[in-house]
């Protein structure tokens, strides 16, 4: 939370800029705030037929569609993938912790998963018959380490739903709805 950012890509450049008007609009009025950083939300609702789709409900959607699921580069770009439940219960502590007031608090599942494992776990689970690849995008990290001790310390807060759990939960979303 308190390295130097030089995000790679308009997306998280967007994100920080948000962070900057959080932390001014709290100095220059008195507003007290925490900042969240939610990294690689997933679960229920989540589209997955729109453009930038998140990739678990991009994969998902093409294998209900019967689409090989496509991975951007080789798949060994990790990731934090966080169930959405695990998020809301994160943003439920911070609203009652005042511990958490003017702090940036990372909100990660700390297990990293490459996006090639992801894949492979949503093909087995929905019977996806193919995985395909397509050039790396631009400016996508290959890694995002979160810290997220201070989640913990200040919240309490650690994950409880696994990847496969909640792509699990996902897919039966989707299926139903």
């Amino acid at each position: 939370e308190d390295d130097r950012l030089a995000p790679p890509h308009p997306y998280g450049v967007g994100k920080l800029a948000g962070e900057h008007y959080v932390r001014i609009y709290g100095e220059l009025f008195g507003i007290q705030w925490v900042t969240l950083r939610f990294f690689s939300v997933y679960g229920p609702l989540q589209l997955g037929n729109i453009d930038k789709a998140g990739v678990v409900a991009k994969f998902i959607h093409q294998a209900h569609e019967g689409k090989p699921l496509t991975i951007y580069g080789d798949g060994s770009s990790l990731r934090n993938f966080t169930y959405v439940d695990d998020v809301v219960r994160c943003i439920l502590l911070a609203l009652d912790a005042p511990a958490a007031l003017g702090n940036i608090i990372n909100v990660a599942n700390p297990k990293e998963v490459s996006v090639k494992d992801l894949a492979e776990t949503v093909q087995v689970m929905t019977g996806a018959t193919e995985i395909t690849h397509e050039p790396a995008q631009q400016g996508d990290p290959p890694r995002n380490m979160p810290d997220t001790s201070k989640a913990k310390a200040l919240l309490g807060y650690e994950p409880e739903i696994s990847i496969e759990e909640g792509v699990r939960r996902t897919i039966e979303w989707y299926r139903t709805h």
